[in-house]
């Protein structure tokens, strides 16, 4: 990839879930950065949050209900992430290298939030 904004490191800082229950808490780890597969988009973050959504998943609160931060998300607390488009999985259509993207609520992916906005949110 010829842009440095767009060069994909080999490694990411996340915060990883530690333990279950009241007594879990988050670390800040390096973790590799995984390259997408077949239809998926990987996509630098430059701004994402923790919201009372992760303190649940966090602390099991949602564990009676069957909803849980599983295997899916690494145990990777964060998510309403946005940011830029900086690798292609085979098979994807619609999204070129540099757009932009908007990460939904756990683990899915907006193709419509942030794409393609000239002029910023609106």
């Amino acid at each position: 990839m010829g842009n440095p904004i767009h060069q994909v490191p080999e490694t990411q800082s996340a915060a990883v879930k530690q333990g279950s229950g009241d007594s879990s808490s988050t670390k800040i780890v390096t973790i590799p950065v995984q390259k997408p597969g077949p239809g998926q988009l990987l996509v630098k973050i430059n701004y994402t949050g923790l919201c009372a959504s992760d303190k649940s998943l966090i602390f099991d609160e949602w564990n009676a209900f069957g909803v849980s931060m599983g295997d899916a998300c690494a145990s990777i607390a964060g998510h309403e992430g946005a940011g830029v488009v900086v690798a292609m999985g085979e098979g994807v259509q619609g999204w070129k290298e540099g757009d932009r993207a908007g990460i939904k609520w756990i683990v899915k992916v907006s193709i419509s939030l942030l794409k393609r906005r000239p002029h910023g949110l609106t």
